[in-house]
C-alpha cells in the first residue's frame, strides 16, 4: 500500500491541476498536468527515478483517458510524457540537494591572520 500511495496522490494533484487553474485564474494550459505531475512526483517520490516513474504513469493515465474521448493527439501525449517524467526526475534531482552555495562555505581554510582594518593598513608604510 505504501508504494501504492504516491502514485494515488500524484494522479488525483495532476488531474485537478487544469481545473483548478481554471477556476481560480479562468485559463488553463495542456502544459499544466506534466508540471503539477513531475512537482508532485518530486514531492512524493525521493529518489529522481521513482518520481520520473510516477510522473509518467499519472500522465500517461490522464493521457490515455483523453485519448479515449478524442480529445488528445499523440504527438502532444507523448510532449506530454516525456516533460512530466525529464522534469520529476529533475526536481527531484534538486530537491535532494543539500548543497551549500554560500562564500563562507567555499573558502578554503582559516585565514593565517584576521584581516586588517583601514587604519593598520595607512599604518603599514
Amino acid at each position: 500500500m505504501t508504494a501504492l500511495f504516491p502514485f494515488i496522490a500524484v494522479l488525483i494533484l495532476t488531474a485537478l491541476a487544469p481545473s483548478s487553474l481554471l477556476d481560480l485564474l479562468g485559463v488553463t494550459s495542456p502544459w499544466a498536468t506534466p508540471l503539477m505531475a513531475a512537482g508532485a512526483s518530486a514531492l512524493l517520490c525521493r529518489s529522481p527515478s521513482s518520481a520520473a516513474a510516477c510522473a509518467v504513469s499519472a500522465v500517461l493515465a490522464l493521457e490515455t483517458l483523453l485519448w479515449m474521448q478524442g480529445q488528445s493527439e499523440a504527438v502532444q501525449a507523448a510532449a506530454h510524457l516525456a516533460t512530466a517524467g525529464l522534469l520529476g526526475a529533475v526536481f527531484a534531482l534538486t530537491q535532494g540537494s543539500q548543497a551549500d552555495n554560500s562564500a563562507t562555505s567555499q573558502a578554503q581554510g582559516d585565514p593565517v591572520r584576521p584581516a586588517m582594518t583601514k587604519n593598520e593598513v595607512a599604518n603599514e608604510d
